[in-house]
């Protein structure tokens, strides 16, 4: 199963498309709320739905979203703003640049399904600018280091000490992850970068 940028009028929507392995497929999953696993312990509630509308089964936000599902992911894993629409790519590597990359598919390698919500146990994430069409980022491999930074926080610089915190406790918090967790992130690596220069 994968959540999967299309194109739509230019600016890009998010469908789900395919089964899991163990037979759970989209059409299980309407209008159910949409929660993504990141590890064992770690849920964000995403405040979105799926919903089926002219045979395409597209991601919607409820009410309590400020961000679209991807944009919560990416946010939670520390990577820098991404686009939806292809026009607004870069191009070159790192393909993750901040307002330079799009997040190509979202790879869910179980599901579970209860009356009221699916949970979406993320696997790893394809992104891609105008001209790397794929590079995968996986998932176990980005939390442990993104665990190791948050427990060893103190190690560094007061502030980015004090902003990771606050990013463990947004992202620990549940979700649905507010649009401040963007700028949060992006705090954080503009300050990384000052220190390094």
């Amino acid at each position: 199963m994968r959540i999967t940028r299309r194109t739509s009028g230019g600016r890009g929507e998010y469908e789900i498309s395919e089964p899991t392995p163990q037979g759970i497929g989209p059409s299980d999953m309407v209008d159910r709320r949409l929660v993504l696993a990141l590890d064992r312990k770690l849920k964000i509630d995403t405040a979105t739905e799926l919903r089926h509308a002219q045979g395409k089964f597209r991601i919607r936000m409820l009410e309590q979203a400020q961000m679209h599902l991807h944009r919560q992911l990416i946010a939670a894993l520390m990577l820098p703003s991404c686009v939806r629409a292809d026009e607004t790519q870069g191009s070159g590597s790192p393909v993750v640049q901040k307002g330079r990359y799009a997040v190509e598919h979202i790879m869910i390698r179980r599901a579970s399904v209860s009356k009221f919500r699916a949970v979406l146990y993320v696997s790893g994430i394809i992104v891609r600018n105008r001209s790397q069409p794929a590079e995968e980022i996986g998932l176990p491999e980005r939390m442990e280091n993104l665990r190791r930074v948050w427990r060893d926080r103190l190690r560094l610089p007061g502030s980015i000490s004090e902003m990771m915190q606050d990013h463990e406790a947004l992202v620990q918090g549940g979700g649905p992850m507010p649009e401040l967790a963007e700028k949060l992130v992006d705090d954080i690596q503009n300050a990384a970068k000052g220190m390094l220069n």
